[in-house]
């Protein structure tokens, strides 16, 4: 009636090197999705140097 499957180490270890490949993948798309928007973000708004009271007197 019911087909029992049994899995063997290895194919126990293939699919956590997959699951492993994919959850890394996925990091490294974020952390480069990340990294692209602050490169876009500082281009877009450049830093204003404030200046200093002493600059302003002369």
């Amino acid at each position: 009636m019911f087909q029992m499957l049994i899995a063997t180490t290895s194919q126990n270890f293939k699919q956590s090197l997959l699951i492993l490949l994919i959850g890394m993948a996925g990091v490294f798309v974020f952390m480069g999705l990340l990294f692209g928007l602050i490169v876009a973000l500082e281009k877009l708004l450049p830093r204003v140097e404030k200046q200093s009271p002493d600059e302003d007197k002369k």
